[in-house]
């Protein structure tokens, strides 16, 4: 994951208007394949819970990860809108302790994304829900929102920019931010 910094000063930077967030690309993709997932057991994320990826109305895709070395660490990575190709540095979007998070559950309507992590304190173990679940909410891909909410495991539904979670009263929006 790390790059020389020399490196970085020939890499393209996307600019839009003021005040929007300023990305840096040139990044290969380092997302883990969904085989790095492989279930070995119940205290293991799987191939279907261990990353979500998600693409947005600007063409930009996103992808949400377990670190399969070490499953407290969850990352974040984009593409460039224009250039599938080319990827910003991951980012940390959560590290946690104990045990780890075991799914990483993803929407977007395109601009708003939102995600669960279910995260554990101790005894992660699938068939029991996360007891440090987490909210996460963006809308611009820099400023990250994250909430804990202890047993919290419902799979973000994002409409119209405004996120709601399965099996909770947990609702978030740009106004209000999370509410429960």
């Amino acid at each position: 994951m790390r790059r020389a910094l020399g490196r970085l000063a020939l890499l393209p930077v996307l600019a839009a208007c003021s005040g929007d967030p300023e990305f840096t690309y040139g990044a290969e993709l380092e997302a883990p394949p969904r085989s790095a997932y492989e279930r070995s057991s119940d205290e293991d994320p799987t191939r279907d819970h261990g990353r979500a990826d998600l693409e947005l109305d600007s063409g930009a895709k996103v992808i949400i990860w377990i670190d399969p070395g070490d499953y407290r660490l969850v990352l974040v990575q984009h593409s460039d809108p224009d250039d599938a190709d080319s990827w910003t540095e991951p980012e940390r979007l959560f590290e946690g302790s104990g045990d780890g998070c075991l799914f990483v559950h993803a929407d977007t309507d395109g601009e708003v994304v939102a995600a669960t992590l279910g995260c554990y304190h101790h005894d992660a173990f699938l068939q029991q829900a996360p007891t440090a679940g987490h909210a996460a909410v963006t809308t611009n891909l820099e400023d990250w929102r994250l909430e804990d909410f202890g047993e919290f495991w419902g799979e973000p539904h994002v409409e119209d920019g405004t996120v709601e979670w399965d099996d909770s009263s947990v609702s978030w929006s740009e106004d209000d931010g999370f509410t429960d």
